[in-house]
């Protein structure tokens, strides 16, 4: 333990034992005659002024300390909750108890989409996420430890590694007691239930469960977004199951096109070894698919690695292949040069290579599993 820490209790020692030792000069200089009183103020006239600068340090730092304890919610009969609120201003704790309420209810992990929400209920005047309005909120929650951020490097799309934000224990807490306190108030659409005002789960957690890595969460939410431009509908948590005569299927993204056809998407970052699983997995998906391979690649090295794997395992398993890639980097480029509009198909590559036997290749989609 280190015996230079000072304490709370320290601080206020001194400080009660500067004052009594004070308050005793005074007294002594009011019974002493005139003579001795000059004496004294002459022989106190060094002393005092750095016993007053000493004494006004102990005060800062009395105040300091009790403005942490506030903040820990170590006063009597305080706690974090109440100490957050109590310390916040009004119209920062609107803004923050607002993005609390979004996580909760909704699991949106991303900075973005969160701010959308920020500003479409009224809480910033801006949609802008690098404005600074819009990033307070978030510190502030940070600070307090009401919500956390993982981050992920963005894969060959460059800037700054995204940020994934989720409640914490204590952001639970205050969802559900923001919620109670709603329904107590009359703002509630309904009768005080107590499973409505428990938050959903972080959609972070949910596709980490499901994948590797905070940077294949990235890249299966980015293919998620690219993919809405184009398709009907998009989903991230596809059903797993065992297909009689083919083996378990388990695609990262399921893709409902406006004809009605149905995509299995692979997100795909080159962090693999070959492997007889590996293998397994292209011969499942060709089965599937029919050969059709629809993958999310985040840049280039990633794209010829994988594929030359997938190639090499047609080349091998004799079968045909029609590949459908994002390169994500190489989209985000077209975009910003105007290459491609909303709407456009997401495939920035295809290639198609047979070595099966004529008439085995089959082009056409499969609807269903």
């Amino acid at each position: 333990m280190n015996n230079n820490i000072v304490t709370f209790a320290d601080v206020l020692r001194h400080l009660k034992e500067f004052e009594r030792l004070l308050q005793a000069q005074q007294a002594r200089l009011d019974v002493l005659d005139e003579a001795e009183v000059l004496h004294r103020v002459e022989t106190l006239a060094v002393d005092v002024p750095s016993l007053r600068s000493e004494l006004t340090l102990l005060r800062s730092r009395v105040d300091e300390l009790q403005r942490r304890r506030l903040r820990a919610g170590l006063e009597p009969g305080g706690d974090w909750y109440t100490a957050w609120r109590e310390t916040s201003l009004p119209r920062h704790l609107k803004v923050d108890e607002a993005l609390i309420r979004a996580l909760g209810e909704t699991g949106e992990c991303l900075r973005q989409p969160l701010v959308d929400r920020l500003y479409g209920c009224g809480a910033i005047n801006t949609r802008y996420a690098s404005r600074s309005e819009a990033q307070k909120p978030f510190k502030r929650l940070l600070q307090w430890e009401i919500i956390d951020r993982v981050t992920a490097r963005r894969e060959g799309v460059g800037g700054r590694p995204v940020g994934f934000f989720r409640l914490t224990a204590r952001g639970r807490h205050a969802h559900r007691l923001q919620c109670q306190r709603r329904f107590g108030e009359g703002r509630g659409d309904s009768e005080y239930d107590a499973a409505r005002c428990e938050p959903v789960t972080s959609e972070y957690d949910l596709l980490l469960a499901r994948h590797k890595s905070p940077e294949h969460v990235w890249l299966n939410l980015r293919a998620g977004q690219i993919m809405r431009y184009w398709a009907q509908s998009v989903n991230l948590y596809p059903r797993e199951g065992e297909i009689r005569g083919v083996g378990l299927f388990a695609p990262d993204i399921e893709v409902l096109l406006h004809g009605g056809d149905r995509l299995y998407v692979e997100c795909e970052r080159g962090r693999w070894k070959a492997s007889v699983a590996r293998q397994r997995k292209w011969e499942i998906y060709h089965q599937m698919t029919h050969g059709h391979f629809y993958l999310f690649v985040p840049n280039k090295p990633t794209q010829e690695a994988t594929c030359r794997e997938i190639r090499r395992w047609a080349r091998e398993a004799k079968v045909n292949v029609h590949l459908h890639l994002c390169n994500v980097f190489v989209w985000h480029r077209e975009c910003k040069t105007d290459e491609r509009i909303e709407g456009d198909p997401p495939w920035t590559t295809e290639e198609e290579h047979r070595y099966a036997q004529p008439g085995l290749f089959q082009p056409r989609l499969q609807n269903q599993r």
